[in-house]
């Protein structure tokens, strides 16, 4: 939604452990482990990032969670709460996972408008 803003986020940073099976890793994080997060409730959108150039020890993938929870910080400890009844993937490994609240500012940057309008014309 323009101009929405979250409340915090949640910043995850991950390998998979067992690079033979990178399809099936990105698969199932897509279409189960997303789906999983946001169907908790406490996280309404996840965007997902590659690494294009991972060093030893680096995460390959970085992950996103936008929260409109009134304390971000307590989101992620209620959502951890869910995660039993997840399907989690057995060669995840976590090298970053912090949430961040929400600072500012509180106008948009100039020209991000004008940037989006642009690509959609």
């Amino acid at each position: 939604m323009e101009g929405r803003k979250p409340t915090g986020v949640l910043v995850v940073m991950v390998n998979n452990t067992e690079p033979s099976k990178e399809d099936e890793f990105n698969k199932w994080y897509n279409e189960t482990h997303i789906p999983d997060i946001v169907g908790t409730g406490i996280y309404y959108t996840a965007t997902r990032y590659e690494n294009t150039d991972p060093k030893p020890g680096e995460a390959k993938y970085l992950a996103i969670y936008e929260t409109d929870h009134e304390d971000p910080i307590g989101a992620f400890t209620e959502m951890q709460k869910h995660t039993g009844d997840m399907e989690i993937w057995p060669h995840l490994e976590a090298v970053f996972v912090q949430a961040f609240k929400y600072v500012g500012p509180e106008k948009r940057t100039p020209g991000a408008a004008k940037a989006a309008a642009a690509a959609t014309s």
